[in-house]
């Protein structure tokens, strides 16, 4: 009697036994599988930087676009102007010296503007005795004009008439006389355009023209 008890305590302890092994492995494999779930979740947040420097960089790129952008300002009427093949090319910035300057579409041609002494412009080419300039429009100063002007217009301006002295005129002037203003020296000319706002060439000589 004694050895079936001993027997079955021993038989209960061999169930005991591989219940705390049944345990200690489901123990081992919990503390695993969250080991596992903790080393993975680095991994998940080093993505993200990624994605914000890409958001950065395609951001960034905009700004190159801009820069290449720019107003530009020719001259409005440049295509009523008249060019010349074998007109000279250049880039000078000056300012006029008659006290009317006629600037027009071409040599003798329909007059653009009459500018003022001192107004700042640009020479851009030459052709026979004439400069292509470029020079802010009078009615709006946002935009810019382009005409002919005759090549005296940036020396000092010569007065159309004086007094003859002794009888004589000066040289570039031509003694005149007539009813209205008696005897007078006019300056010399071979076109209009030589002659200052209200003067035409007339006969060698750039005379007054109302409304001219």
């Amino acid at each position: 009697m004694e050895r079936i008890h001993i027997a079955a305590a021993g038989t209960l302890a061999f169930f005991v036994c591989l219940a705390c092994k049944g345990s200690s492995s489901e123990s081992t494999s919990t503390s695993a599988t969250v080991a596992a779930t903790t080393t993975t979740a680095p991994a998940m947040t080093t993505s993200a930087p990624a994605a914000t420097s890409a958001t950065a960089a395609t951001t960034a790129t905009p700004s190159a676009t801009v820069a290449t952008s720019g107003p530009t300002n020719a001259p409005s009427n440049a295509s009523d102007v008249t060019r010349f093949p074998d007109e000279k090319k250049m880039n000078e910035a000056t300012k006029l010296e008659w006290s009317s300057s006629k600037v027009r579409k071409k040599p003798q041609g329909d007059q653009v503007a009459a500018l003022a002494k001192g107004t700042a412009v640009t020479k851009i080419a030459e052709h026979q005795g004439f400069y292509l300039i470029t020079f802010a429009d009078p009615k709006d100063g946002a935009k810019q004009l382009e005409g002919w002007v005759y090549k005296d217009a940036f020396t000092p301006e010569v007065s159309m008439e004086t007094t003859p002295v002794g009888g004589k005129c000066p040289e570039g002037m031509k003694l005149t006389e007539s009813a209205a203003t008696g005897k007078v020296c006019s300056k010399t000319c071979t076109s209009n355009a030589q002659c200052k706002s209200g003067f035409v060439c007339y006969s060698g000589t750039c005379i007054s023209a109302q409304g001219e």
